[in-house]
């Protein structure tokens, strides 16, 4: 049986081929498929679940799951109340993003999707700048919200062990 360490490399890896697959797909094609996505999706869970499995980490999987949840309820709304802001890819590619960064925690998430909504404001910016009122919809969202989902998962540590250290 594979050792919980393993997994959670496994885990990653997928989820780190995951970004590189589906962002390139979405920046040449404007597009993510479905069949990638859910894919991509299924794998994570269940690497990260069998992770879970193997090392009790039964509270970490059940906050990436409510995380996940939460992100997609979260984009579903947003493409109700806006449509044609988000496409059904990005939204199904959030249940994804939540569900990693919910791994780590609630603070991975929120920092997430706040840099995320930054980097996409400043995507617009410069395309707006660049190019004239270019709309959301030309605009791949699946490398920023990959590269929001690694930066969270790199920083989030980083700043508490440092809040931490020189904090007390």
């Amino acid at each position: 049986m594979p050792h919980a360490t393993t997994l959670l490399v496994a885990s990653y890896g997928v989820a780190a081929v995951a970004s590189l697959f589906l962002s390139v797909i979405d920046a040449r094609t404007l597009r993510l498929p479905n069949r990638l996505v859910l894919f991509f999706t299924a794998l994570t869970v269940v690497c990260f679940a069998a992770a879970a499995w193997q090392s009790e980490t039964w509270d970490a999987l059940i906050r990436a799951t409510t995380a996940a949840v939460t992100l997609f309820l979260a984009c579903t709304l947003l493409v109700l109340i806006r449509p044609n802001q988000l496409g059904g890819g990005d939204v199904k590619l959030s249940f994804l993003i939540g569900f990693v960064l919910g791994w780590h925690g609630w603070a991975e998430l929120f920092i997430g999707v706040l840099l995320q909504a930054i980097l996409l404001i400043g995507v617009v910016a410069v395309f707006s700048y660049r190019q004239n009122q270019r709309s959301l919809q030309h605009i791949p969202l699946a490398p920023i919200a990959f590269a929001s989902m690694w930066l969270a998962i790199g920083t989030v540590p980083a700043f508490t062990a440092f809040a931490v250290t020189f904090g007390s």
